[in-house]
């Protein structure tokens, strides 16, 4: 009787300290949200559509295609050079060297494993709402919040001036831009 009473307990145990770690990580990331450096990545053309998982563009960016980057661990840490706008333009792997004020870092993780593949830098796809897809057709960045640590949450796309497209998840709400369905006025 003691074993039936110990196993009954051990399932509301588990659950609750599941609970708290999902409920951990997402406080982290809403901490990155709010507080996280602002580090847009030039995006490289790709397939904007796919029929079979929803509406969503796939992302890959500019930096990493130009960059040679030797095999190594699965996942490394970049350093990336800012301009004005907050937009990288240089990316070294050098996760030891300082930051200086115009710099950022972001980790990096190569798919196919540690035996090759693809290196990819930030997420490689940004989900929108159902027949919005002709305002992110304009898309050329990929704005992203990280930490000191690398970790980074992408947030929004961008268009050429800057401009923020779309429906982004920034300070704590939702924002719609204008002419948008779902606009509040």
């Amino acid at each position: 009787m003691n074993t039936l009473l110990a196993r009954k307990l051990w399932i509301p145990a588990g659950l609750a300290l599941v609970l708290a770690a999902v409920n951990v990580s997402i406080w982290q990331k809403e901490q990155l949200l709010a507080h996280g450096n602002t580090v847009l990545l030039q995006l490289a053309p790709v397939d904007p559509r796919s029929l079979m998982q929803g509406d969503y563009m796939r992302l890959d960016y500019a930096l990493v295609r130009t960059r040679s980057i030797d095999q190594g661990p699965t996942t490394r840490t970049a350093r990336l050079k800012l301009d004005a706008h907050g937009v990288a333009t240089r990316l070294d792997v050098d996760p030891d060297a300082a930051l200086a004020a115009d710099e950022a870092r972001m980790v990096m993780r190569r798919r196919g494993g540690a035996f090759g593949g693809r290196w990819r830098i930030g997420s490689d796809a940004y989900f929108f709402q159902e027949g919005t897809d002709h305002v992110y057709t304009q898309a050329k960045y990929g704005e992203y919040r990280t930490d000191a640590a690398g970790e980074s949450v992408l947030v929004a796309l961008r268009d050429e001036k800057f401009e923020r497209l779309g429906v982004n998840r920034l300070a704590h709400r939702w924002q719609v831009p204008a002419g948008l369905p779902g606009r509040q006025r």
